[in-house]
């Protein structure tokens, strides 16, 4: 199958798509745990013993929508479209767990919704007659209304994950930002903009000069993996922050070797998500030798000419994983490689 067909096909069948949060079903950590290792090896038996079950997943439509989007695919666009539209806020699928908290399905999640009020602006720019500014109006006062002010000091503040939670994290915020941006651009509501420049503002200044991008305000290095650093990368840029040069430039110098792009620094695990997050990114900032570059990097992703979520190299010696995952993996890559010239 082409690049069009995969996608046509990927969003036919969401009853395929394989997560590793399909293992939130369990409450325990543990086991949840000993069942994403037996994941990495033997995805195949989990699902068909319906140990694991697949969900419909937000993202995955989002990133689908993208690349039929990219690929001048209408009749899969309005297929997306109708799926996402239905609801003014975008989450999770599944019951997540997060350290104390418990977030209940469908939850509004900032970092989703915002994935999807990015797309959405890029539809609306492409077809203005498929969505109603005043739709646009609800999706950003909703995302606004929901999420919790998380003072960081006595005077700033930044947005929460969800409203069940207080986390401050920096990349959830940048999409937020970016979020924000794209719809006053569609909207002319001028609380976009203004929320928008306050969270970049105090946001950018939680970022090292150094040039990486903790999770959590003051976090340390090695907090920093390269699948946030990288869509923190493309907030910057939609944002037309010149921090993002800065960002790139420590993404390329820390996470990019021969072998592919590194899970975290001074790791040894690599991961497809940060692959195929950095074609994205190429791709949107029209950087056509990196983007070129990174893709030749592919064929070490394979394992019987079948791509694979991750690797590990250590001491030389090199283990390939079996498992593929939908929205971490294969449609990241779908929609990364749509932005081809």
């Amino acid at each position: 199958m082409d690049l069009k067909e995969k996608v046509k096909y990927e969003i036919l069948h969401p009853e395929n798509w394989r997560d590793p949060y399909d293992t939130e079903k369990f409450n325990n950590r543990y086991v949840r745990g000993v069942i994403k290792r037996f994941l990495n090896y033997y995805p195949n038996i989990l699902y068909k013993f319906k140990i694991l079950k697949s969900h419909s997943w937000d993202e995955n439509y989002i990133l689908l929508g993208i690349a039929a989007l990219n690929l001048q695919m209408e009749e899969e666009v309005d297929k997306v479209l109708n799926i996402l539209t239905k609801k003014k806020q975008w989450g999770l699928p599944i019951v997540w767990h997060s350290r104390k908290y418990k977030f209940p399905i469908d939850s509004l999640m900032s970092t989703t919704t915002s994935e999807c009020i990015l797309f959405l602006c890029e539809v609306a720019r492409h077809y203005p007659n498929k969505l109603e500014k005043s739709y646009l109006k609800q999706v950003g006062h909703n995302l606004l209304n929901t999420l919790n002010k998380v003072y960081i000091n006595k005077t700033e503040y930044i947005y929460s994950y969800t409203k069940y939670d207080n986390y401050n994290v920096i990349n959830s915020n940048l999409l937020v930002a970016a979020a924000l941006r794209e719809l006053y651009k569609i909207t002319n509501e001028s609380l976009f903009f203004k929320e928008s420049k306050y969270i970049e503002k105090v946001i950018i200044k939680q970022i090292p000069k150094k040039g990486f991008i903790p999770y959590f305000v003051s976090g340390n290095e090695q907090s920093a993996d390269s699948y946030h650093q990288l869509f923190c990368m493309r907030s910057l840029y939609i944002l037309e922050n010149n921090n993002y040069e800065n960002t790139c430039e420590y993404f390329e110098d820390n996470f990019i070797n021969q072998h592919g792009v590194l899970f975290k620094v001074n790791h040894n695990v690599y991961d497809l998500q940060g692959l195929s997050e950095s074609l994205r990114y190429y791709g949107i900032t029209k950087n056509t030798e990196m983007f070129h570059s990174m893709k030749s990097l592919l064929s070490n992703y394979k394992k019987n000419d079948n791509y694979i979520q991750k690797f590990k190299i250590k001491n030389n010696k090199l283990r390939k994983y079996n498992s593929l995952y939908s929205r971490q993996g294969y449609h990241r890559l779908l929609c990364a490689l749509s932005y081809e010239k």
